[in-house]
């Protein structure tokens, strides 16, 4: 993976629960693409379901999984980019709150 950027498209039938993965997190921002799926967003702090096509972003060190809910196709894009790799101009609202700490 590029220091600053990179990007990969997975597509997968099987339950995550199968695989007992567990919550991780990485060194950059991840943004998710799902274009296909019905899936949970998980974090210590919370559980979401969600349905593709959407988005999902995580900050850098934040804990997080995603479980496939119904074991069907899954599909999605995985982009992952420095915390400085966003040119942000000085008039829009950060990306994430400075005060924002990743779970622990």
């Amino acid at each position: 993976m590029s220091e600053y950027f990179s990007i990969r498209y997975e597509r997968s039938i099987f339950a995550n629960e199968a695989r007992g993965e567990s919550y991780h997190t990485h060194k950059t921002h991840e943004l998710l693409l799902v274009t296909s799926g019905d899936l949970a967003a998980l974090t210590p702090r919370s559980y979401q379901s969600h349905r593709g096509p959407c988005f999902l972003l995580y900050r850098a060190g934040h804990l997080h999984n995603q479980i496939n809910r119904a074991g069907t196709v899954y599909e999605r894009f995985y982009l992952h980019f420095a915390p400085d790799f966003c040119a942000i101009p000085p008039s829009a609202r950060p990306l994430f709150s400075a005060e924002a700490q990743p779970d622990a």
